[in-house]
């Protein structure tokens, strides 16, 4: 269990302020745990709140009409998600991908805190500016790549910089994230292991050729 030092360092950096600035976040927010698979909070439900994820990982998803899932992004410990910087209805819906150790804050008090420090606004605008960006590269991606063009693009997509994605990304999830089958994610990550572009093993994915994987993006 995080006691308050450590949730204060935790907002110190995901906001890069100072120790009394993340100290002044600290106290309106209250630690929540999700087990996997639990849901945050629904598509189309009215939300108030922010959640900045500490520990574990979370994800957002939509339904169509028919029942047809999109996921739509991944969110990491230091990144944020919810209703800034008015209450909204949502389009989508976020559920926790393995154990998930989230702080909650009222969006009416996070804007206002933002309102008062700058450093707490500029980060806020800067991972909101990034989760566009991804979400823009995503839309991107769908119209314009093949299948296997989009589950390579979701593979670089999750390693963000790094070389090992892990824990190792299930076949079934890529294929969600990707808008395709199972089993043609499956036959794209195949392929690349046999050429010797990424090799998974008990700590994850490893992508050996950054490089040659970028220029399959096709």
């Amino acid at each position: 269990m995080l006691d308050r030092a450590d949730i204060i360092d935790c907002l110190a950096a995901t906001f890069r302020c100072a120790p009394d600035v993340a100290g002044t976040i600290e106290i309106s927010t209250i630690l929540r745990s999700h087990a996997p698979g639990a849901q945050i909070f629904g598509q189309g439900q009215t939300i108030r709140h922010c959640w900045i994820v500490v520990t574990g990982m979370a994800r957002s998803c939509s339904l169509s009409i028919d029942g047809q899932q999109t996921q739509l992004m991944t969110f990491s410990p230091g990144e944020i998600f919810g209703a800034f910087p008015e209450e909204r209805r949502s389009l989508f819906e976020v559920h926790a991908i393995d154990r998930l150790e989230l702080l909650q804050i009222e969006t009416s008090r996070l804007r206002d805190i933002a309102g008062t420090h700058t450093q707490v606004a500029f980060r806020l605008a800067t991972m909101f500016a990034g989760q566009l960006h991804i979400a823009l590269d995503r839309l991107a991606a769908r119209v314009a790549l093949t299948a296997n063009g989009r589950v390579y693009a979701e593979l670089l997509q999750l390693a963000g910089g790094r070389q090992l994605i892990s824990p190792c990304p299930s076949v079934t999830s890529l294929a969600v994230m990707a808008q395709t089958t199972r089993e043609t994610a499956s036959r794209a990550i195949n392929a690349l292991e046999r050429r010797g572009i990424v090799q998974r093993d008990a700590q994850g994915l490893t992508i050996l050729s950054p490089r040659m994987l970028a220029e399959m993006l096709v």
